[in-house]
């Protein structure tokens, strides 16, 4: 077995070893291992699809150009430092490789989560990360390694990472269906609430207590992994912005309406400017055009009667 697969499995394999243990200490440990099992599979692929006598190419961060005997330009690996994330999406895009990088992006927000976050409540977050790696793994390793999951993980890993994802997905699919009961009133809002998370232990895995609740921010939620209970409108402005995140980012640099306003009655980034109602709060405008302009008005001028700034400055100047 090659280095780097190696390292992977034996990664995992650690990882797994940590998630299992009583000490809470190696939480984090699990973590770390298992996410960086998941990035020496990656680099795996491109050390495979690297050209022979090239230094393993596609996984070194720098590429140099160099004439062979025969004069033909080919490209070598220079260096010991392998690729990063963002290189390893770039030349699996290029080379047609497949990989599940929305789980992973998860599997890399749930570390940052326990790093920064998380203390005593753990065990949730890593429940989740457990059942996101094994998909994530599952695809990778059967599709573009050409492995049998148990056959290069080993039966005992495998089975864990097998058993926690599928008690996880059996709760997240009972949160689900809890949650389809509610109605959220408008698109904006019902994609913003697939980000929901408990405010105690960041776990996905919330159930309405009263799903038929009329007036949508006094919904409550328990949370199945620690135990807490919070308002949906407590939990509106992060869900909001981890929904909109990449949106609003984009509308700042290359202009364009930004998703996201803040809340002219509760204060919170959370107003959707395309449906009019903040998510926190159900606040809509009082006012949608300018009195003397028709221009559309957003919530930063709400509190000028029905005018745009420009001309509520220009009624307060002729007072």
């Amino acid at each position: 077995m090659d280095t780097i697969l190696e390292n992977a499995v034996q990664s995992v394999q650690i990882g797994v070893e940590d998630y299992l243990s009583d000490d809470p200490r190696r939480a984090l440990s699990a973590v770390r291992n298992i996410s960086a099992g998941i990035l020496l599979l990656f680099k795996e692929k491109l050390r495979v699809l690297s050209p022979p006598d090239s230094d393993e190419v596609l996984i070194k961060q720098t590429i140099q150009p160099q004439r062979d005997s025969s004069g033909h330009v080919i490209f070598r690996g220079s260096g010991k430092k392998t690729v990063d994330v963002f290189q390893i999406r770039e030349r699996f895009k290029s080379l047609g490789v497949t990989a599940d990088w929305k789980r992973f992006d998860g599997v890399i927000k749930i570390r940052t989560d326990i790093e920064h976050y998380c203390t005593a409540e753990t065990t949730a977050r890593l429940k989740e990360l457990v059942s996101d790696a094994f998909l994530v793994m599952h695809e990778f390793i059967t599709s573009e390694l050409n492995y049998e999951p148990i056959n290069l993980l080993g039966e005992e890993t495998w089975k864990t990472l097998l058993d926690v994802a599928t008690v996880y997905n059996k709760e997240l699919e009972e949160c689900g269906l809890a949650k389809s009961h509610i109605d959220w009133g408008c698109d904006g809002i019902a994609r913003a609430t697939e980000y929901l998370r408990c405010l105690n232990c960041r776990s996905e895995l919330l159930k309405p207590t009263n799903p038929y609740e009329p007036h949508l921010q006094s919904i409550e939620f328990h949370c199945s992994s620690c135990g807490d209970y919070s308002l949906f409108e407590d939990l509106a402005e992060s869900a909001a912005e981890e929904c909109f995140g990449t949106e609003m980012y984009l509308s700042m640099t290359n202009g364009g309406e930004p998703p996201l306003a803040t809340c002219h009655e509760c204060g919170k980034e959370a107003f959707l400017t395309q449906d009019g109602v903040c998510i926190a709060c159900g606040a809509t405008l009082d006012y949608n055009e300018c009195a003397v302009c028709g221009a559309s008005l957003g919530t930063e001028e709400q509190d000028f009667n029905g005018l745009c700034s420009y001309h509520h400055w220009q009624a307060m100047k002729d007072d």
